[in-house]
């Protein structure tokens, strides 16, 4: 296969999955999750997500075993507070046997659904289902994306140059030679006409 191909055809997919990695990364995404906080105090349930500039966090839950829950919205300085204590300040919380949220996230970086035990609730397991919905830039594949992109854009312009290059470099292609017989060297002198009357 002709260089040029290779790398126009590189080029492509590279273009392709990068396009389909950034594309992925912006706007919302829609999550929903059934998850279990076991019994004990010291027991909770997490959700990590990222974003790049910042952006929202949207979305319900519901109980469905007993009890009720508390949800809080922190970020990654507030997490870390919080695996270490088990409290501390957070961007947002609200709690109940259900209820629903939306949160405004004015910086990027890691952010965190976390939920525990409902007061007076510490001593079961409870099961809650959530569905939320994350607006902004996911940064991994955003960054990914455009990664696959510059280099496929640059393979696939160098392949369409080359195929170019190639194209003006072949040589002129030579008429036609007509086919049949060649006759080399002089020709035969031709017999004279004989007078009439003669054989």
């Amino acid at each position: 296969m002709k260089a040029f191909k290779v790398l126009v055809i590189v080029g492509g997919i590279l273009l392709s999955i990068g396009l389909i990695l950034t594309l992925s990364a912006i706007g919302p995404g829609s999550t929903t999750r059934t998850l279990t906080i076991p019994a004990g105090a010291e027991w909770y349930f997490y959700y990590e997500f990222s974003l790049l500039f910042g952006g929202s966090v949207s979305g319900e839950f519901r109980v469905l075993s007993s009890g009720s829950v508390n949800l809080y919205v922190m970020t990654q300085a507030q997490y870390d507070g919080f695996s270490q204590t088990g409290g501390g300040p957070s961007v947002f919380t609200t709690g109940g046997s259900s209820g629903t949220f939306s949160v405004n996230l004015p910086s990027g970086g890691k952010h965190f659904l976390v939920f525990t035990h409902g007061g007076g609730w510490e001593g079961v397991s409870q099961d809650v289902r959530t569905t939320f919905q994350v607006n902004g830039i996911e940064p991994t594949f955003f960054v990914g994306g455009i990664a696959l992109i510059l280099p496929g854009v640059a393979l696939f312009a160098l392949g369409l140059r080359k195929k170019r290059q190639a194209a003006a470099a072949r040589p002129p292609e030579s008429p036609q030679q007509p086919t049949g017989v060649v006759l080399y060297g002089p020709r035969p002198p031709e017999e004279p006409p004989k007078p009439p009357g003669n054989p």
